[in-house]
């Protein structure tokens, strides 16, 4: 089964990702920051919600690919939590995580980066009204996604502070 426009929504409006697939990253990015996006991507692959509520701003605040925005406690009751059931049951898989065309701007204590993700996740389907749900058959994607991230520095800590997703044309992906 294809992902739904519904199902895309549930997907993407949380990703993180793996850093170190990139080709416009700057070479004198924080090591902490460049640990902190690989330990996130590590959480979302494995279902660690605690790492996951760890590595977001409190005051976290993310855009879909159809304009809604949700708060960090909105992000994770709707999306991750549900899901990270999933995986840690091994009901749900991500068979591709892949990030590319990297890019970082450094912005004092702010980073903004950007790039694209493609993914592609068996074993359940977003259901509206009802969150995740297990289904053996069903896949999500493989679907491409342009992203921007926006992480902050606090405490000595880097954090997620923001998240957009938008969906990339079929006649543009790669």
């Amino acid at each position: 089964m294809k992902v739904s426009i519904v199902a895309l929504l549930f997907l993407v409006i949380g990703s993180g990702g793996v850093f170190g697939q990139s080709d416009g990253r700057k070479a004198d990015v924080d090591p902490a920051l460049q640990a902190a996006m690989a330990a996130r991507t590590k959480a979302n692959l494995e279902g660690d919600t605690d790492q996951v509520e760890r590595l977001l701003a409190d005051d976290y605040i993310q855009t879909d690919i159809f304009g809604n925005v949700q708060s960090k406690p909105e992000w994770l009751a709707d999306y991750f939590k549900p899901l990270a059931v999933l995986i840690k049951a091994g009901k749900f898989h991500w068979d591709v995580w892949e990030e590319k065309d990297i890019d970082i701007r450094h912005f004092g204590d702010g980073v903004v980066v950007v790039g694209t993700l493609t993914i592609k996740g068996s074993g359940a389907s977003a259901v509206p009204g009802r969150g995740w749900v297990a289904s053996p058959q069903a896949t999500i994607g493989p679907a491409v996604l342009h992203f921007t991230r926006f992480w902050i520095k606090r405490d000595g800590k880097w954090l997620l502070a923001a998240l957009h997703n938008a969906t990339v044309p079929e006649q543009k992906q790669k």
